[in-house]
């Protein structure tokens, strides 16, 4: 549906094998929203904004993945090249135009 939390689990079914009914869409989106409603404390993100918080306040904290979320952690090298490569892409950047 476009809207901010739009995430949907679709299911797919053997029903020879399992039975039930062979696709059902679980839309979570939709869930987290009829839940907020009826929550007295609105929570203003939407659950991919809440995970990126949940990863930069775990990576902030220099928690590994054993105690939180954070993936960062073992990128450190690669976010060190590529803020390497933005300096020297900016220093250049004064002297000619990259298009």
């Amino acid at each position: 549906d476009g809207s901010e939390n739009h995430f949907d689990v679709s299911i797919y079914r053997n029903v020879a094998v399992c039975g039930g009914v062979p696709y059902e869409r679980i839309p979570i989106g939709l869930m987290l929203e009829q839940q907020r409603s009826h929550e007295e404390s609105v929570v203003v993100q939407g659950h991919n904004e809440q995970a990126r918080s949940r990863i930069l306040t775990d990576w902030v904290n220099r928690l590994g993945p054993e105690e939180g979320l954070c993936p960062l952690s073992s990128q450190k090298d690669t976010m060190h090249l590529l803020s390497k490569i933005y300096t020297i892409l900016a220093e250049r950047g004064s002297k000619e135009k990259y298009y």
